[in-house]
């Protein structure tokens, strides 16, 4: 089988398109212009039956010369630090403090737009607004909104005259309210200090604390500390006892010498009456013993950290040997010892544990010393506890009191260097309308109105699943374009030529859709490069989208060039090509499968027009087994054979989803192309037909898209001669490459 090498690889996935805004716009613009009309109708219909709305506004200047208060002054007058100085001016203007006022000395009740409100304070709060006119600004905007323009101001003029005479009077009073309040504070807190002086010293009176100044103690704590320290005595005492006793014991379990060791404790008793002064009393051989017990601790020392047979101990055995040796050479020079004595290192160790026992029951005595005394020092402490809390409670006091009474001297200085007025800059004049709007009702209703239009085009592009142009088919089915077709316009048929009209390029070889098959055409032979000898398959997902048609006008552009070209109808279902070119024979591709004597050239009938020929292989009789038909191994021999005769063979196959026809011819073709029609075809049909053959190894060429509308894609293609607008066409169809 030959190989097809096209010029681009039309399995490689191209790169992944984004959303076609300007074709979006194009096809639901009218959504867009029809729901923007109803929304602007709608908003003038809001207009004219909203009631008019008038706004007056007058301008004042806010003045504001204020010393530091010692307390915070009523409604909000007095500065407060860095935050916003006419913040309290605009929330007394918007408030009933203000408006009820301004009501009854501006007979605001009697005015015509004003009479019928019950709540007439709630009424004019409502439509009442102070703001500044520049940021941080001492300037304020007084205005109100209402459907009288003449009402409007005079609400306005009231309000500035009552919130100004409200204004004077609070100032006024300010001085007197602040005295008062620093008078009365004071008196309070006076007694309130007196208060807890005398509870204090009532305290100190029954308290068993100790005063020395400022300074107060506790005898508990004084006591526990000298237990503390004869308890830690008798500690050290007691360890003392239980070391001694501890070292005698295990040097006597070791076999030590009773000598030695009372030799050592009386040495230990004489250190301790007279400190150095030992070394110059013992004699020699008390100087040995105690050399030898010494050595006797060491060695115990290295027993437990080494064991028996560690150099160390057997180097300290060794010189306990010879210091025994030459301890009892020496005393065998002596005289012979004296009478028995009482043993001494009985009556010692006898001696520590009664010290010990004697240590133990003083330590019980100091501990139930120190429990009591803790107790006590517990008791004391709340007291302590409370005396500071006293303390604290005066000095607070006392700083509290002397704050006020210094307050109280400032007072009136501080309201002789303020004052704060206000002055009209602008009254209120006859107000003019705000609302409604006409341009701004018109404007948002018209955008509501496009924007509801684009949305709903939104779903409908949402929900359309057929496709909108060549690029669309393209990208969806990762195919590349090597033909597009536009809608055939058929003409009337020639009684002197059979053919049909639906083969353009015989009928109008001049035409757009004639240009379009002979690029397809142009592609094939780019591929095939300059080679014969190739077999090429047309299908389409599904029946009517021109497969036919396409077929049969492309088997006409090969044979005009001259090529033996060979058009085989394997539709043999809904046989179409026979139809087309008016043929007469009877016999086709169904009896030659079915038929293994039949002579091919029986079946085949040319057709000849304007100097040249195309052989058509017709499908034949409809047999009742096509698919089996196309399966057997005599269709295979059969292109086999048909190869060597024909440079070009060209198949129209049944569609891919309908039947398995077209999945079968696959296999034993160079190459298949896709015919997809662009109107009323859904994608998933497209996507599953190009799936299929994937999945079955077709070598897909690419697709031809049928039945361009020219005026909805009038840039894609062109006619002979004349191009058409932007010449878009040549981007679709696959560069051929140089030739050998």
């Amino acid at each position: 089988m030959s190989e097809f090498v096209p010029p681009s690889n039309p399995n490689v996935e191209p790169e992944e398109a984004g959303f076609d805004l300007w074709g979006f716009l194009c096809r639901r613009a009218w959504l867009g212009f029809f729901f923007g009309t109803i929304g602007a109708t709608a908003a003038y219909y809001y207009y004219l039956r909203q009631p008019v709305v008038f706004k007056a506004t007058s301008q004042i200047l806010i003045t504001k010369q204020q010393a530091e208060m010692p307390v915070n002054t009523v409604n909000g007058l007095a500065p407060n630090g860095r935050s916003d100085p006419l913040a309290s001016d605009i929330q007394t203007i918007m408030s009933e403090l203000t408006v009820r006022p301004a009501i009854s000395d501006g007979r605001l009740r009697e005015l015509p737009s004003l009479s019928g409100a019950s709540n007439l304070t709630q009424t004019i709060l409502n439509g009442l607004n102070a703001e500044r006119t520049v940021e941080d600004g001492q300037v304020l905007d007084i205005s109100f909104k209402g459907t009288d323009p003449d009402d409007c101001a005079k609400v306005v003029n009231a309000v500035v005259a009552s919130y100004d005479k409200n204004l004077r009077e609070t100032y006024t009073d300010q001085g007197m309210v602040v005295s008062n309040l620093l008078k009365d504070a004071k008196e309070e807190w006076l007694t309130t200090l007196r208060k807890c002086e005398d509870e204090y010293a009532e305290f100190r009176k029954s308290s068993s604390l100790i005063y020395n100044g400022e300074n107060v103690t506790s005898l508990s704590e004084s006591r526990m500390a000298g237990i503390e320290i004869e308890r830690s005595k008798v500690m050290i005492a007691q360890t003392e006892i239980q070391s001694q006793i501890d070292a005698i014991q295990k040097a006597l379990e070791r076999g030590g010498s009773r000598e030695a060791i009372t030799l050592m404790l009386e040495s230990f008793n004489d250190k301790k009456k007279s400190g150095d002064g030992l070394e110059t009393s013992l004699t020699p051989t008390q100087k040995f013993t105690r050399e030898i017990f010494q050595l006797e601790l060491e060695e115990a020392l290295a027993l437990q950290d080494h064991g028996e047979d560690h150099p160390k101990v057997r180097s300290i055995r060794k010189r306990i040997e010879m210091t025994r040796k030459y301890l009892s050479n020496e005393l065998s020079d002596q005289i012979a010892p004296p009478a028995k004595k009482m043993d001494f290192l009985q009556v010692y160790i006898e001696s520590l544990h009664q010290q010990k026992k004697a240590g133990e029951e003083r330590l019980l005595q100091l501990n139930s010393l120190f429990e009591e005394e803790q107790r006590i020092a517990k008791e004391q402490l709340d007291l302590q506890i409370k005396d500071k809390r006293y303390r604290n409670d005066i000095a607070r006091s006392e700083l509290t009191f002397n704050a006020i009474v210094s307050q109280f001297k400032d007072a009136d200085l501080a309201v002789k260097a303020g004052y704060h007025r206000t002055q009209v800059l602008a009254p209120a004049t006859r107000g003019y309308q705000v609302e409604p709007n006409f341009q701004k009702c018109i404007i948002v209703g018209s955008v509501a109105g496009i924007a509801v239009g684009l949305l709903l085009g939104l779903l409908v592009e949402a929900a359309d699943k057929s496709f909108r142009s060549p690029d669309d088919i393209s990208q969806t089915l990762r195919l590349p374009i090597v033909g597009i077709s536009p809608q055939i316009q058929l003409g009337r048929r020639d009684r002197t030529n059979p053919i049909d009209p639906a083969i353009v390029t015989i009928h109008r070889p001049r035409s757009q859709s004639a240009e379009a098959f002979r690029g397809v055409r142009t592609y094939l032979m780019a591929a095939t490069r300059g080679e014969g000898h190739r077999i090429v398959l047309l299908t389409s997902p599904e029946p009517g989208d021109g497969k036919s048609t396409m077929s049969s006008n492309l088997a006409v552009t090969l044979a005009q060039t001259g090529k033996s070209v060979l058009l085989i109808d394997a539709d043999m279902r809904r046989p179409t090509v026979k139809r087309l070119f008016s043929l007469k024979n009877k016999m086709g591709l169904s009896n030659l499968l079915g038929d293994v004597s039949l002579d091919v050239n029986e079946c085949i009938e040319s057709v000849t027009f304007e100097g040249s020929t195309l052989d058509i292989l017709s499908s034949g009789e409809c047999p009742i087994d096509p698919g089996e038909r196309l399966m057997s191994d005599r269709m295979e021999s059969l292109l086999n054979m048909l190869r060597d005769r024909y440079e070009w063979i060209i198949i129209d196959s049944p569609p891919v989803l309908a039947v398995t026809d077209s999945a079968t011819l696959s296999r034993l073709v160079d190459g298949v192309i896709l015919v997809v029609r662009m109107n009323g075809r859904t994608r998933m049909g497209a996507v599953r037909a190009a799936e299929t053959l994937r999945t079955l190894g077709a070598n897909i060429l690419g697709l031809i898209a049928n039945g361009i509308d020219p005026t909805k894609h009038g840039g894609y293609g062109y006619q002979y001669g004349v191009y058409g607008a932007g010449g878009r066409a040549s981007k679709y169809y696959a560069e051929a490459p140089n030739k050998r």
